[in-house]
Order: structure tokens, then sequence, then C-alpha cells
């Protein structure tokens, strides 16, 4: 439930990202943007001081072997099997489900359910735990500053927040093509989802998507880069989908003038300039 504070500013109301006033947005960066650089860097984010490069340095293990319990290697349904699921359904079918959800310890009700690697590249897209702290500080920088973000930037005054329930699936960009089960598989799995077109009338490629009705969010999985350092635009992605889960969840979005999607995508994108991440 959302409770009316004050009028939504005019820039949310026309769907254009809300004029950071200067006060806001060096307080985000500092509480919060500046807690997002430490503790990305603390789980091996960021660029960090140059070392001489090994021949295997691109394959090579990002942390040393981690002593919590091994992570699945992934979803690796067949592809003849996944092109014979039906399609329009976005939410995973139960094959494609990890065998046990990737909880993310400092989020709790956010939890990684499928994860598929991009065939070829799977060194640095399968499941890891350094991705998985990556992606876990993520969500906490992003859950910390929703609420106080919102106040300041809507006016709007948020009820208690609802226990967060997101779930998550890390999927092929599509980059190689439309195969089924990609962020590009426009004309199947994804076929009901909101679309920009380009000039040919062709769908968009995207990073990320967020679906409020099945609560689950769709981001690409290379948190990782080649070489084992951050993607740092995957995490911005990652930040700017769940930021409209917990709108969804929070009340939020009903309560934004229409047209509300345009109105919470603009929010979304200085949300992610806001804490820092882009």
């Amino acid at each position: 439930m959302v409770i009316v504070g004050r009028r939504v500013p005019a820039d949310v109301a026309a769907g254009r990202p809300p004029a950071l006033r200067s006060r806001v947005l060096p307080r985000h960066r500092r509480r919060v943007g500046g807690a997002a650089l430490l503790l990305l860097a603390s789980c091996g984010g960021g660029e960090g001081p140059a070392a001489e490069p090994s021949p295997d340095a691109a394959r090579a293990p990002v942390a040393p072997e981690d002593p919590r319990r091994p992570l699945p290697t992934g979803t690796s349904v067949p592809l003849e099997v996944l092109a014979a699921l039906p399609p329009g359904q976005m939410t995973p079918y139960a094959e494609e489900l990890l065998e046990e959800p990737i909880e993310l310890a400092g989020c709790p009700g956010v939890r990684i359910v499928e994860w598929r690697p991009t065939a070829g590249r799977e060194a640095w897209t399968a499941p890891t735990w350094a991705a998985v702290d990556l992606l876990d500080v993520t969500c906490q920088v992003a859950v910390a500053a929703f609420h106080d973000f919102v106040i300041e930037e809507t006016g709007l005054s948020l009820a208690p927040l609802p226990p967060w329930q997101i779930d998550v699936s890390l999927l092929p960009s599509g980059r190689e093509g439309a195969v089924p089960r990609t962020l590009a598989d426009h004309d199947g799995r994804f076929l009901a989802r909101t679309k920009k077109l380009d000039a040919q009338d062709r769908p968009l490629g995207i990073w990320g998507y967020a679906e409020h009705r099945s609560h689950f969010v769709y981001v690409r999985n290379d948190v990782l880069e080649e070489d084992g350092s951050t993607h740092a635009k995957v995490l911005a992605v990652v930040a700017h989908e769940l930021f409209h889960a917990m709108s969804w969840q929070s009340g939020l979005h009903d309560a934004l003038p229409p047209p509300a999607s345009a109105a919470d995508e603009a929010l979304a994108r200085a949300f992610t300039i806001a804490i820092g991440l882009e």
C-alpha cells in the first residue's frame, strides 16, 4: 500500500527521469553508492591494481576455491527439448529450474531459480560464488536505497514494505541468435513481454526484464566478464529490474500517474544513477 504524501513531480509524471536534486544525489552516493563500490570491490568488482596476465587468465578461476557448498553447474536443458516446450510462457518450466534455488543471503526473499549458461562461454556465464556475491551485494544496495529514494524523488510515502518475493532467472543474451530460452527469444518464450521496436518493426534487444505478475526478474547471465572482472552494466540492469519488482510489490507503481509504466521506467533509470551503479 502506498499513501500519497505530496504531488508527484511533473518530470516523473511525464515519464522523464526526475531532476535529481543536488542534495539528494550526493547523499545517496555517499551513503549507498560509496558502500556499493566498496562492497563490489570486496567481491572482486572494480579494476584494482594491474597484474601480469597469464596465458590462461581468461579461463582462470575468479577466486580461490570457496568453502561454501558447490553450486549447480546451471540449467542445461538440450535445445531440442527447449524448442519443444510451448511458447509464450516466460517463467521457467520445471525442467529448467535449478535443483535447489540459490538464496541471496543478504537479500531475504530474493533467490536465483534458473541460471542457464551460454554455450561455449560457460567459464564466465555459469554459476560461481563470485557472481552470486556480486548479485547479493547489488541486491542489498538496491533494497537499502529503495524506501528513501522513493520518498525523496516522488513525494509518496510508503507504508511498511512487504517481504520481497522475487525470483531471478539468469539467461543468455541471445547475441548468438534467437535460440530458445534466451533474452532474444522474442517470438517464443518472451512472446508476451512488452517490446520496443526499431525502425524495421523488429524487437529491440534487452539486458533485463521484470514481470510483475509472476514476481520474476530476467537478466543476462554474464555477471562476470570473460577475464573474471565485474560486468558493471549487468549489475546496473539487475538493480534497475529489482526496482521495478519492488515498485510493483510495494504498490508504488499503482500510485504513479498514468502512464504509470513510463513514470516507473524513469524512476528506475534515475535509481541506478542515484545508488552509484551508473
